[in-house]
């Protein structure tokens, strides 16, 4: 995994990074305008697009940790509708990531009109900003809307500011890309014009379109997240090449995938049907490399963070989802004695294992058991997932694993098992895969959560999705039947360090 440099000034910096040959500007405003640095524009492109001509060559040393330094500290927020976070208090600093506006920031010591800041959403990264776009107040809608009507009608520039700042901090929210449009109309910017009547038009009408030569993708969407895992074609599914759609510059816009476009519409799957519209509010980067845009339900009365389900831009011929349905008591007697067999299976004694599956039914969401369909048949078929740690110090490794492992601490399993009906109207279950993981904990830990299953391909079989943890980062699976078993068919998106 490519993982991004990121350069630590310290205060005591050499004159070299020193604010030489800048001129004097009138006003913060107009400098805002001037560098680019608050220029988001419409809701459909990011204020990212100044940074990508002023990145250079070289990536700076590494650090994600924030500086131990005599500097006072506080948490400010970035009021412009982006700021461009960079390597050293200077124009012609490295740009190392865009911050979206609203983001909050540990800043510490200042060198002329720079504050060095740590900004432990985007990535951990820590650089300079400009201090006149950093405010201690998080910045709210309303205030700046008072702050567009209360500047002059001629001050196109200021009014176009506060309506950018708008539309980057709500852009579903029509009143900001108005204004924005009243001032563009104004100012006569014909494609800036355009491109914010194509946003407003995708707030109020969101339609799904496929862009020009993109794939038939398949994307997760855990908990109000998106992140591409696979594609579909001729080969059927595969896994979507994350590597090739990273930019040097965190946050820049242009070298980002057209999925992760603003406001763009996507349809959205989940227990096995068509759910509705998902709508992409902006990329997000919670990890030194991640692969994310957060989302929005349209026309959907659910919170976003309790969306799972699959996201394409393909529109894939099922009917409505039904409603969330439950195991019952029986199914999860059935499913924890099978979870403890795939301990068993993998050399623990029947004391280790029974123990380790009392402590985990002590704990809220160590063990999950989910309900899924088939597919076009419609059968039930039971999930379950363990993910838990050994009672204790831990447990001395079985037999023959005492090379691999010294002592065991965290224990996963994932277990599925499929309905097979009886002639007399009862049915029966049968596995169809069982496997488990005992792992010395830390960075060699891994574990699974299943999420949501749709036929993706159109072959009458579920595809189940599930979301992978490691030591620092977390991936998604598709996994598609094999004969009677499963196969993991795509893995990707997610991110780490």
């Amino acid at each position: 995994m490519l993982l991004l440099s990121i350069a630590v000034a310290w205060c005591g910096i050499s004159s070299a990074h020193a604010m030489v040959g800048e001129p004097e500007v009138a006003t913060a405003q107009a400098k805002e305008q001037r560098v680019g640095e608050d220029a988001a524009g419409a809701a459909a492109s990011s204020a990212a697009a100044a940074a990508a001509a002023e990145a250079a060559a070289s990536d700076p040393p590494a650090s994600t940790e924030p500086l131990r330094t005599s500097c006072p500290s506080a948490d400010l927020f970035v009021i412009a509708s982006a700021a461009t976070l960079r390597d050293a208090p200077d124009l012609a600093g490295k740009p190392l990531a865009v911050l979206p506006i609203g983001v909050r920031v540990n800043a510490n010591c200042e060198r002329g009109e720079w504050r060095r800041v740590w900004a432990q959403s985007v990535a951990g990264l820590i650089g300079w900003v400009r201090a006149d776009l950093l405010a201690v107040e998080a910045p709210e809608f309303e205030k700046i809307q008072a702050q567009f009507e209360a500047a002059r009608a001629d001050d196109h520039a200021a009014r176009r500011m506060y309506a950018e700042r708008m539309v980057a901090l709500a852009p579903t929210r029509e009143a900001g890309h108005q204004r924005l449009i009243s001032v563009l109309e104004s100012l006569g910017d014909a494609d800036a014009l355009r491109r914010a009547r194509d946003a407003l038009s995708a707030v109020r009408t969101p339609k799904v379109e496929r862009a020009p030569g993109e794939d038939h993708l398949l994307l997760a969407v855990d908990r109000g997240f998106i992140s591409p895992v696979a594609k579909i074609g001729p080969q059927g599914i595969t896994s979507y090449d994350r590597d090739s759609v990273y930019s040097d510059i965190k946050g820049q816009a242009d070298e980002q995938p057209t999925f992760f476009r603003p406001l763009r519409a996507l349809h959205y799957y989940s227990r096995g049907g068509a759910a509705g519209l998902v709508r992409v509010l902006r990329r997000e980067e919670p990890s030194c490399e991640s692969l994310m845009a957060s989302v929005e339900p349209v026309g959907m009365e659910v919170a976003a963070d309790r969306m799972n389900g699959f996201a394409t831009n393909v529109a894939l011929p099922l009917a409505a989802s039904g409603p969330i349905e439950q195991p019952n008591a029986s199914e999860r007697v059935r499913m924890t004695a099978w979870l403890e067999a795939a301990l068993r299976e993998q050399g623990l004694r029947l004391d280790q294992a029974r123990a380790i599956m009392a402590k985990a039914q002590s704990e809220d969401e160590s063990i999950r058991v989910h309900i899924a369909r088939r597919g076009a048949t419609g059968e039930r078929m039971l999930v379950g997932v363990l993910r838990t740690a050994v009672p204790g110090e831990g447990f001395a490794p079985p037999p023959g694993k005492s090379e691999e492992i010294a002592t065991i601490r965290d224990v996963s399993a994932i277990v599925i098992a499929d309905e097979i009906p009886k002639r007399n109207g009862k049915h029966r279950y049968a596995l169809s895969h069982s496997v488990a993981a005992l792992s010395p904990g830390g960075d060699l830990s891994s574990s699974f959560a299943f999420l949501d299953y749709v036929d993706a391909d159109g072959d009458g079989f579920s595809e189940l999705l599930f979301v992978g943890y490691g030591y620092e980062w977390w991936w998604y699976e598709v996994w598609k039947r094999a004969g009677k078993g499963w196969r993991v068919a795509a893995s990707g998106g997610g991110g780490g360090c």
